[in-house]
Formats: C-alpha cells, structure tokens, sequence
C-alpha cells in the first residue's frame, strides 16, 4: 500500500509541477530592468554586426523604430509580449534571414495540450478557403470561406500577421504564404490561445453562417487530420525522392531542383555535378529546344549548384558575385549565441581579409571567372518560381534572368535576387527572457545587370493556383508553361 501511495503521489506531483511549469511559460513577467538588457544586447549585436541595415531604408527609420521599442520597456512584461514587441522591427531590418523567434519554452508550451485554431487554411482571391477542417464540429466543409475570426477580419489577419514577418526588402509573397500555411502558429504567436473561436463563414452553398469553434490541441488536430483525411503525403525528403530529376514531356525536358545545399543533395544519392553534365549532355542527345526548370519550394543552400547550372547555359566566363563581405571578423558576444562554440571565431578571422572598412570573405574569389560548360543549352529557357524560392534561388533567379532567354512563369521568388545577407547565420538567445533573434553576417552581392528594386523577380507569366485548382492537385503552373513551350 505503502508503494501505491508513493507512486500516486509522486504521478500527482508530476502532473502539478508540469502544469505550473507551463503556466509560468504564459504568466512570467520580466522587470523593464531585465527587458532593456535583453534589447540592448539584441540592439548593439544588431547595429555593430549587421552588414546591410541600409539597404532599403535610411539607417534613421531604423533608429527611430528601435527607440520606439525602447520606451515601452518601461513595465514588467512576459516573453511573448516583449517578442510581440520586436517583430515589427522586421520590416526595417529588410532581411529575409535576420528574423526572431519565441522562446523555446513558449513554443514548447504551446505544443503541450494548449488549444489551436483548428483549421488548415488556403488565400486566394482575398478569401481564406479551409482545406481542412480539424475542428470537433464536422459540419464545416472544404471550400467554406472564413469572413473573420473572434471578431477580426481574415484579410485583416492575413496582413497582420505577414506585416510581422521578416522578408528580403520589399517583398511580401513570402511573407503572406507563411502567414496562411501557419495560420494556427501565428494565431498563438501574435494574438494568444483562446479555448474558443468565434466564427463567420460563408459555405459553399452561398450561405453565411456563425460559429463558436472550439481549439484543438496538435495532437487532436493531428488525430482528426488523420481520420478525415488520411496521412499527410510525404514530402520529397522524406519519400527519398533525388533532391534534382529530369523528365521529357513530349520534346519539352523538365529539370526539377528541389534545393542548392549541396549536403542535402547528395544525401539523396545525387551529385550535383554528375546530374548536370549528364542531363544536358541528353538535351544536346535529342536535340532538346525547350527546357523548363522547376524553382518552386527551393529555399536555397549554397552558391556552387547554381554556377554550375549557368556554366551550362551562358556561353561566357561570368562572375557570379561582386561582393561577399562581414563588418565584423569575429562573432561579438558568442557565449550568447546558441551553439557557437568559443574556437569557431578562429575560422571566422581566418575566412576573412581587411580591406578598407569591411572584412571581405576570401571565398569569394571561387565564383570569380567562372568558365563555361559543354555541351551549353542553346534553346528557350523557362523558370518556375513561387514565394519559397529563397535564398540562393532568389540569387539564381537574378543571374538566369540577366544571362539567359529565360521566361519565368508562376509567382514572384521570395528571395531577393541582387542581395541577401546570410552566410554564417546564428542565433542570439537573449539570456533573461530567451527570445531569439537570428543574426546574419555575411553580405552577398549578386552580379546582375539590374538595379535592387527590393523585390524578388516577377514573373513574365503570372500563375498561382486558386483555392479549386490548389485542391485538386494538378499542377497548373506546370501544365501553364508546357502550353508555352509548346505554342512557341
């Protein structure tokens, strides 16, 4: 007996204990004393680190914002709410790799049983469509439109919740994708964890209708998600699909790179290299005029995938940046950033060179002088790109669109495609109330033959699918730019 109360108690005190826990993660508050160290530290590793803070804004919007910040540091405030507090600072700072982030004990809290906005959720045509209905009231269907949520607007949600959002400039396809696919994420981040939703809909019959929805925690989510609908189809990584395929439909090659980092490549089984010179050494075999390449949902990675493609179809020795630069040769702070280890700013002094007011990265002189590649591809280039083609794809979008014929098609790339800071990318953890921010160090400058605008490369052809077409599965955008090549 003596043993069953032992464990009862102990099971009790574990159930008390993890819930005060979790309730601290909401209810703790920090001193304005706590506050202002955390943003001065985030503040000082901002302005001394940061190579382009003025890229797309005069360097004193940046300032005024952050003093603006700075005088609501004068009462007690919880994680989240000083984190609610920083994210506008996004918008100045203009850089789609420089972003914060909650705590890691939020987001844990927020995982553990907490109730969600429980429905998945697609824009198209200023309308937030569900596509899945998570929720225990199983008469909302698919295609039913959200008019507004606790009393706010979906489109005013919508814009909220992307004008939070970091981006490359100027950008906000990016921002407004992230905003509708994590729409449940961003509800908690920004709004809270109401155990109900009040809701208006529109059905899909034409009728308008309220509703008081109750949220539902992942794992619910999770389980309904699973019986209504089945399992999630895998994504390419995990179905272990090669990271770079080519296809023919008819005479037109179809040459689909789902990423540029190169570890990731490979652990596909593909090398990159070998993939390109055989593919179009088989476009040259069949004597191939139309070759479209599949962009979309690439986030990026490194540059030398993306050399490697244009040697083979630009018929010149090329450059592939003019710049890659840092104003710092060391990390500043590094015991506050997460998993920098004290000797790695050893390498990062090594990597670098002083030349007048910046260090210049001395990698930067292996995209230099770029030779071309045979056999080149001497036909009608088309390029599929959507907000996710980040990063090293925005820099790739950029250089296909100044060296080659190509035609884009689909949506404007995400990332920015004449520069981006990156590189050495690192988490800053402020140390009282554990909000991150990621600190990117390392400018890179492509070589294009425009002007930075402050957005990502917009398409010749615009084609994003509507709410029908997204539902289906078809891929239109695809089946878009086949008609293209095939008319021409």
């Amino acid at each position: 007996m003596k043993n069953q109360f032992y464990i009862y108690t102990s099971i009790l005190l574990f159930f008390l204990v993890t819930n005060l826990q979790a309730q601290d993660v909401f209810t703790k508050t920090y001193t304005p004393s706590a506050l202002q160290a955390d943003f001065q530290l985030f503040k000082d590793n901002l302005l001394n680190a940061h190579p382009a803070l003025d890229a797309y804004y005069p360097i004193d919007s940046l300032h005024q914002a952050l003093d603006q910040v700075e005088t609501q540091l004068d009462q007690p405030l919880s994680s989240i709410e000083f984190y609610r507090l920083l994210t506008p600072l996004n918008k100045y700072i203009a850089n789609g790799h420089s972003n914060f982030k909650p705590s890691d004990a939020f987001i844990k809290g927020i995982g553990e049983g907490k109730p969600r906005f429980p429905f998945n959720v697609y824009w198209d045509r200023d309308s937030l469509f569900v596509t899945q209905n998570l929720s225990q009231d199983t008469s909302i269907q698919v295609g039913d439109r959200i008019l507004s949520v606790n009393g706010r607007t979906a489109k005013d949600l919508i814009h909220f919740f992307a004008s939070q959002q970091e981006r490359d400039g100027f950008n906000t396809s990016l921002p407004i994708e992230a905003a509708y696919e994590s729409f449940h994420t961003y509800y908690a981040f920004f709004i809270g964890l109401p155990e109900t939703f009040e809701l208006e809909f529109k059905t899909i019959n034409g009728s308008f209708i309220k509703k008081t929805i109750k949220g539902q925690s992942l794992t619910q989510q999770k389980e309904a998600r699973l019986k209504r609908y089945g399992p999630r189809p895998k994504s390419w990584w995990a179905s272990k699909t090669p990271a770079y395929t080519l296809d023919f439909e008819g005479e037109t090659a179809i040459m689909k790179l789902r990423i540029f980092a190169k570890k990731y490549i490979k652990k596909t089984g593909v090398n990159y290299k070998e993939f390109f010179k055989s593919s179009f050494e088989e476009l040259a075999r069949r004597n191939t005029q139309d070759l479209i390449i599949d962009l979309r949902d690439n986030g990026g990675g490194d540059f030398e995938p993306t050399i490697e493609l244009l040697a083979y179809l630009y018929d010149q020795s090329f450059d592939f940046y003019t710049e890659m630069s840092t104003v710092v040769n060391k990390i500043p702070n590094p015991k506050h950033y997460e998993e920098f280890p004290g000797i790695g700013n050893i390498y990062v002094g090594i990597a670098v060179k002083k030349e007048g007011d910046q260090y210049n990265v001395k990698q930067l002189k292996r995209t230099l002088d770029c030779a071309p590649l045979n056999p080149r591809f001497k036909g009608q280039v088309y390029v599929l790109t959507n907000p996710s083609s980040y990063s090293a794809t925005g820099e790739m979008s950029g250089v296909l669109k100044s060296y080659t014929n190509a035609i884009f098609i689909g949506e404007e790339a995400g990332g920015n495609p004449v520069q981006n800071t990156s590189g050495m990318m690192l988490p800053l953890v402020l140390p009282n109330t554990g909000v991150k921010f990621q600190m990117s160090f390392v400018l890179f400058v492509t070589n294009v033959t425009f002007e930075n605008t402050g957005y990502g490369i917009l398409p010749d052809y615009p084609r994003r699918p509507s709410f029908e077409e997204h539902i289906s599965g078809e891929d239109v955008v695809l089946k878009y730019a086949l008609e293209l090549a095939q008319k021409k």
